[in-house]
This record gives structure tokens, sequence and C-alpha cells, in this order.
């Protein structure tokens, strides 16, 4: 389920941060996967929601409460943060993050942050 997963990485979470801040403070450097991290992100573009192609293994679902939720928090406030997208080899954005987002403000601008990062193969539930 998409949830152990998601238990998983945040498990994990406390103890990276604590392992690069450790290392920071003591002035050693980070090693292994942790020195291989890089910024993937290409640019802050703005696109119309319409757009973008949805990810087909999005296993988040919202509905009912929980989406009027966010759709009067969008008439609100608005955007507050980009949606997350991979640029496909054809040039279009794919979803990663925003799903909802996008389909509520279908025929709006929207901002996306996306990245170059070659497609995985995904292990997890989706």
């Amino acid at each position: 389920m998409c949830t152990q997963t998601q238990n998983s990485a945040l498990a994990a979470l406390p103890d990276l941060i604590s392992r690069g801040c450790e290392a920071l403070r003591f002035g050693r450097g980070l090693s292994g996967v942790e020195r291989q991290i890089r910024d993937r992100i290409r640019e802050l573009r703005r696109v119309k929601a319409s757009e973008l192609v949805p990810n087909p293994k999005n296993c988040a679902v919202i509905q009912g409460k929980q989406a009027a939720a966010l759709k009067g928090l969008l008439a609100e406030v608005g955007y507050a943060d980009a949606l997350i997208a991979r640029e496909l080899p054809d040039g279009r954005l794919m979803l990663i993050d925003g799903h909802l987002r996008a389909e509520t403000t279908k025929n709006a601008t929207v901002p996306v942050s996306y990245s170059t990062s070659p497609k995985r193969k995904r292990t997890s539930c989706c």
C-alpha cells in the first residue's frame, strides 16, 4: 500500500536529517548516497493545467470532503506552491504531485516545478 511506502520513507527521514546535521556540525562531509544527491530541478514554469499529463501510477485519491476542502482553499488562497512534474522525452510534463490541484483549475495557468530525471521503474504500490 502507498501508506506503507510513505511511512517507510518518513521513518527514515529523521535519521537522514540527523546524520546530515551531525556531519555538518562536526565538519565532516556526507558519505555515499548522501553525497551524490543532486538538484535535478530544471526550472519553474507556468503551464495551462489542462496541458499537464496525469501520471497513470498516481495512487493518491482525494474525494468528497477532502476534495471540496481543497477546492475551497484554492478559491480562497490560490496557489502557494508549485505542482511537481517530470519532463517526458516529447517535452510534455507528467505530473508527480498536484493532480487534484491541476484537475480543479484545468483552465488556469499554474506554477509547475519540473525535472529532467529519467523515468524510474517504481517498486512501490502504484
